[in-house]
């Protein structure tokens, strides 16, 4: 399991209980388009999709609690109540690539 994930991009959301929105990617740094499911070959999508919940719960509590995940094509989009947990998981989880890109006019969490 990672425990460094790929930054896509952040931005703040409104409207909502979700506060900001960080989109990660599972792609690795020699492939950045690729998706790798996890580091262990034999572990499927959904195995790895569990294991990454599990991770999630571990650090902020239950879902829907003050995290939620939304799965992606490339990834996950977390969506946080709090900027605390946003910007915790931000700076301590992930890594920006070279893919990365910053929302216009963003002003939330940073990390990198």
């Amino acid at each position: 399991m990672y425990t460094k994930y790929n930054l896509v991009y952040c931005k703040a959301l409104e409207g909502t209980k979700w506060k900001h929105l960080v989109a990660i990617g599972f792609a690795s740094d020699n492939n950045p388009t690729a998706v790798v499911l996890s580091t262990d070959e034999q572990d499927d999508y959904l195995d790895h999709q569990k294991k990454f919940l599990n991770f999630l719960t571990g650090q902020y509590g239950s879902e829907d609690d003050r995290w939620n995940v939304r799965w992606s094509d490339y990834g996950a989009d977390i969506r946080f109540s709090n900027s605390s947990d946003a910007s915790s998981f931000v700076m301590c989880f992930t890594k920006k690539n070279r893919g990365y890109y910053k929302t216009d006019n963003y002003v939330g969490i940073r990390g990198h």
